[in-house]
């Protein structure tokens, strides 16, 4: 587990935001979020999150009890990078021009830590075998 301690954090910090933005109250309330909630209610942003952290969280738990679950890592990255990506990118097109929300710092240093998952997923899942039967494909 504590090889995982920046993917467990990151899988926490989803189920987090996901939990903060279903509290009662308008959580994208702010100017920044506009985006946000135009295309889909708070409910709707706050179980993707969940949903996806939570599944970040299964694939950790996982981790080692399942020769493909390096796999099942590397694929739960790639969701959060484009997860933290998407909501960088979407806070950033609904932003005022003068007054960035303090987010925009933070998600894409999230971003930046799942990509190197994904890429330690990857590196793992090739090491323990879970991509033989397509190395054995190349190979021959």
């Amino acid at each position: 587990m504590h090889a995982r301690l920046t993917e467990w954090m990151l899988a926490t910090l989803m189920i987090a935001w996901g939990v903060a933005v279903a509290l009662p109250g308008d959580t994208l309330h702010l100017s920044g979020f506009r985006v946000l909630v135009t295309l889909a209610p708070e409910v709707v942003w706050a179980a993707l999150s969940i949903a996806i952290g939570a599944m970040r969280a299964m694939a950790l738990l996982i981790n080692g009890r399942w020769r493909r679950s390096p796999l099942l890592r590397a694929g739960g990255a790639a969701w959060g990078l484009g997860w933290w990506l998407g909501l960088a990118w979407l806070l950033w097109l609904g932003a005022d021009p003068d007054a960035l929300p303090s987010a925009i710092a933070f998600y894409p240093v999230f971003a930046a830590f799942e990509a190197l998952s994904v890429v330690r997923g990857a590196g793992d899942s090739y090491r323990s075998g879970a991509l033989a039967r397509w190395r054995n494909r190349s190979a021959g």
